[in-house]
């Protein structure tokens, strides 16, 4: 629910549920009396639901004939066999591009419904692999961080991947006010990802237990990745002394 799509395809959601329909249809429901039961606002919801999230085409597949609704598709669908129902749709789904656009939009999409698996199916369709490397990032951090409230380490998990505006709202949240006035310092108003230039502001934020730690946190990271470069380097000199 929330989610619309130009084309949507409803499998059985009437028929899965037939033995509700048939005992609703037994006790001879009227208006009133089906509007005040809660069985049959659930599961006619759950069908105007599916209905009313399509923009464009809709298919509504259902093995078993419920009655209730008998007129209702008469009415209002066309009737296909399984052969031109198949085929419709294949001509459909044949002629579906979605700009890389469309895929960000989904990924923001599923991230609010906490379907984190949708969002990363659609983040792998991202064509361009830097906007992609970044939805994946986004996607990490709202399921790791964020669907837990821990907005502060959230926060500073966007700012290592250079997602700056979602870490001053991770902050916003976590009540860190301060540490957005240090990303401004640090990226001025540049998408730079927390790095080495933030120590430049170690004094300016001593009184800041929180920021300190960030910046002493960056600071051994860097020290551990020169001491391994260093550490290939040797190894590549012992190599070539070898040879």
């Amino acid at each position: 629910k929330g989610l619309e799509r130009d084309t949507v395809l409803l499998y059985n959601v009437l028929s899965d549920n037939i033995s509700k329909w048939n005992y609703l249809d037994r006790i001879s429901l009227n208006k009133k009396t089906a509007d005040e039961n809660s069985v049959f606002r659930y599961y006619f919801n759950l069908f105007y639901v599916g209905l009313t999230r399509t923009r464009e085409n809709l298919f509504v597949i259902e093995e078993k004939d419920v009655s209730d609704f008998s007129n209702f598709f008469k009415n209002n669908f066309n009737c296909l066999d399984e052969n031109n129902c198949i085929n419709s749709l294949t001509k459909i789904v044949s002629t579906v591009e979605f700009t890389q656009e469309e895929y960000i939009r989904r990924v923001s999409e599923f991230i609010k419904l906490s379907q984190y698996e949708n969002a990363i199916f659609s983040a792998n369709k991202i064509t361009d692999d830097i906007i992609k490397i970044r939805e994946l990032n986004r996607i990490e951090i709202y399921k790791d961080y964020v669907s837990i409230s821990n907005y502060r380490q959230a926060g500073i998990k966007f700012w290592e991947a250079g997602i700056l505006d979602e870490a001053k709202n991770m902050f916003r949240l976590s009540g860190d006010t301060t540490l957005i006035d240090l990303i401004d310092a640090v990226s001025q108003n540049n998408q730079t990802s927390l790095n080495i230039d933030i120590v430049n502001y170690y004094l300016d934020v001593l009184d800041n237990k929180l920021a300190t730690q960030i910046i002493l946190d960056v600071l051994n990271k860097d020290l551990s990745n020169l001491k391994q470069n260093q550490k290939e380097i040797s190894n590549k000199l012992k190599f070539k002394e070898k040879k």
